[in-house]
């Protein structure tokens, strides 16, 4: 997984260097940081001002912000 300041997070396939899924966006910053939960379920990113947003894998949505 990658974020950018395109203000979102993309999944990609290790192999093949090829996106999987959509894009993953939510809000108007641009994202500087990602960590995956130990379990592999979740995953935090921090916004450029201050925002931290907690993300579903299944659902690729924000669950907490």
């Amino acid at each position: 997984m990658t974020c950018s300041h395109h203000k979102l997070l993309r999944v990609w396939n290790l192999e093949s260097g090829e996106q999987i899924g959509d894009d993953w966006r939510d809000g108007d910053n641009p994202v500087m940081t990602i960590a995956l939960s130990p379990d592999g379920k979740r995953i935090i990113s921090g916004e450029m001002f201050g925002m931290v947003k907690l993300w579903d894998i299944e659902t690729c949505k924000v669950i907490i912000r």
